[in-house]
């Protein structure tokens, strides 16, 4: 059974068919200025004069989901105006920063944002690790070289914790890391059966992506515009 839609005060969800994708947002606030070229997209719904009312947005693509993701990223984008996004990739590693969070957003247990952060991103196609801050590195620090000291201002001197503690955003930048699996799409004879069970062997043939962590940036990117849109709300 497929889950959806996603979120809790903010619910979106992603279509696809034969004539395109798109995309279902309920719960973005009244007011926002946007338009079809703004997020790459026709918006059928939940807009006047150039601005939402707060009823559900609907929007279509010429394209796959992944297109309606970054169109529904977008839309997340004008709603937190302020904060900047940007991912960026190392081989099949990419890094994502948000820039100009306030502290606050998130929730100390149900809603925590970097578990809601997790969740997002490590359901993106090929991810297999997903870090906040330090991440795993933080389980060869000690706590003292772990703990964000800070002084008066109030200012931290460091952001080990990754602009989150204790589930909500701390005014730091927001940092998460992703690691993605190898592309599966390659030319080298592999191993395999068919439906019969009987041993094959597979062998990709066409254009492939070398490397998924290209193609991942945007979509990472909008994918934490929109859990950062409901973590505001």
């Amino acid at each position: 059974m497929s889950a959806g839609p996603h979120g809790h005060v903010l619910r979106w969800s992603l279509w696809a068919g034969e004539a395109g994708a798109g995309a279902l947002i309920d719960g973005c606030p009244p007011g926002i200025k946007i338009d079809d070229a703004a997020v790459g997209a026709r918006l059928l719904s939940g807009l006047f004069e150039g601005r939402t009312t707060g009823t559900p947005i609907a929007l279509e693509v010429a394209g796959g989901r992944d297109r309606a993701l970054l169109a529904a990223g977008e839309v997340a984008r004008r709603v937190i105006d302020g904060t900047s996004i940007r991912a960026e990739a190392a081989g099949n590693e990419v890094t994502c920063t948000v820039e100009g969070a306030p502290a606050g957003w998130g929730a100390p247990v149900y809603a925590k944002l970097d578990a809601e952060l997790a969740g997002a991103i490590g359901g993106l196609e090929g991810a297999r690790r997903v870090e906040i801050g330090e991440g795993f590195g933080a389980a060869r620090l000690t706590g003292t070289g772990n703990a964000d000291a800070m002084r008066a201002g109030p200012a931290f001197l460091s952001n080990h914790a990754g602009g989150i503690l204790g589930g909500i955003s701390s005014g730091q930048d927001i940092r998460v890391s992703i690691a993605l699996k190898p592309t599966s799409s390659i030319t080298t004879p592999g191993r395999s059966i068919d439906s019969s069970g009987n041993p094959i062997e597979v062998v990709t043939k066409g254009r492939h992506d070398p490397c998924v962590g290209v193609r991942a940036t945007p979509i990472a990117e909008a994918m934490l515009a929109i859990v950062l849109m409901e973590a505001a709300g």
